[in-house]
């Protein structure tokens, strides 16, 4: 990419920074009531995100200047004078500033796939940034609302602190800014989604904002125990903002009120809770799955164990019962395996094994058919794999086993040349329900076949093996 090209990229990308941050602090500016804060920011969340998710972004000038222009613009097109401007948007920019340098240094890129410490740790990061936002921010408060420097401090901590927990999880989870990310979300979670709508309803129906604030507390727990963090945040967003506008009396006979800073803090508190559990039960979730491949994949090629594989096998055979269709099997064993590892070493011979298991997963992954897709691959033994595939006649697997064939060959002839391992093959094929070890049996004797026929060969067996009662 020419130098030209990079800088035209990088002003694109600052406009439409400049752009976003804009229009997310006139929507906060909207929300603001006489005499107090903005009840929705979301200016300062949308910034962060925009800079833990893009790598580096931080360090581009023309961000941070595109960001302040955006944020004092917006303050001077709704009437406020251009030093307040100016000083309003140093304590957003000097807030989320401290929170991505707090952030980076906790090593916090994001939470799709977090553990429950690292939630903690982007917390603390917004805790930090927040402090030092309300340091400037707290002297334009008191000189706009009155009241003590300490009060216009709490006031803007509180403020920001809620807005951060309630809108940057989403926008850090979000896999890709489209419709699809959040109809899977409202989709996969849809009985803790009905309950939040029936538990807002409630408390919208009781107006007491002080209690209403953990009516969507099971809510919240029973997403978020699914371990679907973006859902989880979507989720804490919407209870978060429905609160907000509970607390301000929207719908209400009486005029709006500020949100109390009690109130803000204890929904941002409320919102890192489920986003824990979430982590906490993803990472519960991936630590089953990795140590589920551990017991059912081979650790080299990552095919099926023996053990697995005779399982599942065993499993789609009995179902041959129900649907009567054909299946096919094949058992392969590597030409002179041992003399590779003599003579090459183990390496060599491990990578051979390897490259073997990633040709098999090609050509097998196309073989089945629209009622049975797909084949399963197991290493049964040292240098020996087999494969199971439903659905596949004897003519199809003849044409697998082929190609499984000449592929090893050149394969094993670019890598190692006269020392390389070809491959037998044995196929051996039946219809319906069929006992395993009888189809690995008819494969296994069509595999010494082709060795006594002098190796790097496919033997089909002789007889078609029928289903049990036939």
């Amino acid at each position: 990419m020419t130098l030209a090209r990079i800088a035209g990229t990088r002003a694109v990308r600052a406009l439409a920074v400049g752009v976003v941050i804009f229009t997310a602090s006139v929507v906060g500016i909207d929300s603001r009531l006489p005499e107090s804060l903005a009840v929705l920011w979301p200016a300062n969340a949308v910034l962060l995100a925009v800079l833990l998710r893009s790598r580096g972004a931080h360090r581009h000038l023309e961000l941070w200047v595109a960001a302040a222009i955006g944020y004092v613009a917006a303050d001077v097109s709704h009437g406020t004078a251009t030093v307040p401007a100016v000083v309003l948007a140093l304590a957003n920019l000097s807030g989320v500033l401290m929170a991505l340098l707090v952030c980076i240094r906790l090593g916090v890129a994001g939470v799709r796939d977090a553990t429950p410490s690292t939630v903690v740790r982007l917390a603390s990061g917004c805790v930090a940034g927040c402090a030092v936002g309300a340091v400037i921010g707290a002297t334009v408060a008191v000189s706009y609302f009155g009241g003590t420097w300490s009060q216009g401090w709490l006031s803007w901590f509180a403020c920001d602190l809620v807005n951060y927990a309630s809108l940057l999880p989403v926008l850090l989870t979000v896999r890709r800014w489209r419709w699809t990310g959040v109809q899977g979300a409202l989709t996969t979670a849809a009985m803790p989604w009905a309950l939040l709508t029936v538990l807002l309803a409630v408390a919208w129906f009781m107006r007491d904002s002080g209690s209403a604030v953990a009516f969507t507390v099971p809510a919240l727990v029973a997403c978020a125990l699914g371990g679907r963090m973006f859902a989880t945040a979507l989720m804490v967003m919407t209870s978060t903002v429905a609160m907000l506008a509970l607390s301000v009396g929207v719908g209400a006979s009486t005029a709006p009120a500020p949100v109390s800073t009690t109130t803000q803090i204890a929904l941002a508190l409320l919102a890192l809770g489920p986003l824990v559990v979430a982590a906490a039960t993803a990472e519960r979730r991936r630590l089953l799955d990795e140590l589920r491949q551990a017991t059912t994949r081979d650790d080299l090629t990552g095919v099926l164990r023996r053990g697995e594989f005779s399982a599942r096998a065993q499993e789609l055979l009995a179902d041959g019962d129900r649907t009567g269709a054909p299946s096919a099997f094949l058992m392969m064993d590597l030409d002179h395996f041992k003399l590779l590892n003599d003579r090459r070493g183990h390496r060599a011979g491990d990578q051979a094994l390897v490259d073997f298991s990633a040709i098999l997963r090609d050509v097998l992954g196309r073989a089945g058919s629209a009622e049975r897709p797909g084949a399963i691959i197991g290493r049964v033994g040292g240098e020996e794999f087999a494969a199971l595939l439903p659905g596949v006649t004897v003519e199809r697997a003849r044409s697998l086993a082929e190609e499984i064939r000449r592929r090893q060959e050149d394969r094993a002839r670019s890598d190692f040349g006269p020392d390389g391992s070809t491959v037998s093959i044995g196929v051996s094929c039946c219809t319906g329900r069929r006992d395993l070890d009888e189809l690995m049996m008819s494969a296994d004797t069509s595999v010494y076949s082709a060795k006594r026929r002098g190796r790097n060969g496919v033997v089909v067996a002789d007889t078609m093996l029928r289903a049990v009662g036939d």
